[in-house]
């Protein structure tokens, strides 16, 4: 139990989160004991029981995790008039999954460098009669975007001087002082807490779409 908590605790809880509410709000926030609730919480209901860890964990990820990504696909591909197909959790391919043992299917060390190789197995074996090692084994790539050099940009400044500020004003959890610094020092943050200011201006174009107030 204990290594699987740990592991948990590292797959289950991004520390941008916890890292957005200390950058940029007014609130005093325990981010260990909010931290260990949540873990407590989530092991106590998908993963005390008999069942295989592996099992338990796919349970985990198509009820919570899998959700919040399907919604999202399904807005941006709706907002272009597109209907999206999943074809990788079509309801045969759910079932046979479950039926599978799943140490088929991964044989897994943890570790970043090592997930392509050891992750989704069975798809690999199978793409080995088309593609060669280079292509199957290559390194998961997302989608960057260029934020700092967005924020950089005049169309930016004029967006938070009348748009961005005057929503944060209104809205008291969030903390000016601290947004306006951070702004001020972007080229000295980190990736990851670029990142957390792009989601705050989102949050706050959010609260404006939707005329929400303190």
């Amino acid at each position: 139990l204990k290594s699987n908590k740990y592991i948990l605790n590292k797959l289950f809880l991004n520390n941008s989160n916890n890292n957005f509410i200390e950058l940029f709000c007014d609130i005093n926030f325990s981010k260990k004991n909010h931290t260990k609730n949540i873990i407590n919480e989530r092991f106590n209901k998908f993963f005390r029981n008999k069942n295989n860890f592996l099992i338990n964990f796919q349970k985990y990820e198509m009820r919570t995790h899998l959700h919040e990504l399907l919604i999202r696909q399904d807005k941006m591909s709706m907002a272009f008039s597109i209907e999206n197909r999943v074809p990788f959790i079509s309801d045969k391919m759910i079932n046979l999954s479950e039926r599978l043992d799943p140490n088929y299917n991964i044989s897994y060390k943890f570790s970043s460098k090592t997930r392509a190789k050891y992750s989704k197995q069975i798809l690999k074996n199978i793409s080995k009669d088309y593609f060669d090692d280079t292509f199957i084994y290559r390194d998961k790539s997302g989608f960057s975007l260029p934020l700092l050099n967005y924020f950089e940009s005049e169309e930016f400044q004029q967006l938070f001087e009348y748009s961005i500020i005057p929503i944060i004003k209104n809205f008291s959890i969030l903390d000016l002082n601290k947004i306006i610094n951070f702004k001020l020092n972007l080229k000295n943050k980190s990736n990851e807490d670029i990142k957390n200011f792009f989601m705050l201006i989102t949050f706050t174009c959010w609260l404006s779409n939707f005329n929400v107030c303190q």
